[in-house]
């Protein structure tokens, strides 16, 4: 269930570093009964004025999206935003990784577009509750993306594996 475990906006941004173009990703409520959706906005500017909000995920469901993360490759010619999705599971509970590139298309009229979204990882149970200690209701908080001109790079949390921990009360 997604309100069992702790879920914010957390916005994470990147820069181009060949444009200066600040890229900007969030998750937020989508429309209606969505309850959460990932968006994108871009600032040409220094962060003067934004792009209008764009939808990344492209599902038609309202189940939910969150956690994005997001890296630029050193070239500035792509980006990639990487985040959970409920999407294959009409019950909203089983997650995966799902992913996104985006094309910076310079000063054109249309400075960015995006490839269609793919699944990164197979389906996966949400997993918190199990530290106590710091916060039961953690999940997600530490995912993180890295690209190169070739490759993107991200880690996040699936718990496939049966995590026991010892010591652990």
């Amino acid at each position: 269930d997604f309100s069992s475990f702790r879920t914010n906006e957390y916005p994470q941004a990147a820069v181009n570093p060949v444009n200066g173009r600040i890229y900007v990703t969030y998750d937020n409520k989508g429309s209606s009964f969505d309850r959460a959706d990932v968006f994108f906005v871009y600032s040409s500017n220094s962060g003067a004025t934004w792009s209008t909000p764009i939808k990344v995920n492209s599902d038609a469901t309202t189940n939910d999206q969150w956690m994005p993360t997001i890296a630029v490759t050193p070239d500035g010619a792509r980006f990639m935003i990487g985040w959970y999705d409920r999407r294959s599971d009409s019950l909203n509970n089983f997650i995966e990784r799902w992913g996104r590139i985006g094309i910076d298309n310079g000063n054109t009229g249309n400075a960015v577009t995006f490839l269609p979204d793919f699944a990164i990882s197979p389906q996966f149970l949400p997993e918190f509750g199990r530290d106590n200690m710091v916060n039961s209701v953690y999940m997600g908080e530490y995912d993180q993306m890295a690209a190169d001109n070739n490759f993107f790079y991200t880690a996040w949390g699936d718990n496939r594996d049966d995590l026991t921990v010892s010591g652990e009360t």
